[in-house]
């Protein structure tokens, strides 16, 4: 956050631009200012949108794992196909979380 905020901070010192730099943290708050000055709108949207860019690689994720527990699944004991399909299990209900979990949004 201090690095996300500092430079912003700095705005102040310049005469003509610091006047400015309230406005600028007010339109663009997920840029130039810290999350403590976010409202809930605004946390939530950030968060989303965070959540969206993380899920793309979740499909690729899931499937790299699939192939790697087929792969040891062929020399695996019974008790590590155990294992396996426990972490099958888990990965498939990540997938299907949401931002909305955390109790945030």
């Amino acid at each position: 956050d201090l690095v996300m905020s500092l430079p912003f901070a700095l705005w102040f010192c310049l005469p003509t631009v610091g006047f400015l730099a309230p406005v600028l943290g007010f339109l663009y708050p997920r840029q130039l200012m810290s999350h403590q000055f976010w409202n809930t709108e605004q946390r939530c949207g950030v968060y989303e949108q965070e959540y969206r860019r993380r899920s793309k690689s979740y499909e690729a994720v899931l499937d790299l794992t699939r192939r790697q527990a087929d792969i040891l699944s062929k020399t695996a004991t019974p008790k590590h196909k155990k294992q396996l399909a426990a972490l099958d299990l888990y990965l498939r209900s990540c997938l299907n979380g949401s931002v909305a979990a955390d109790g945030v949004c």
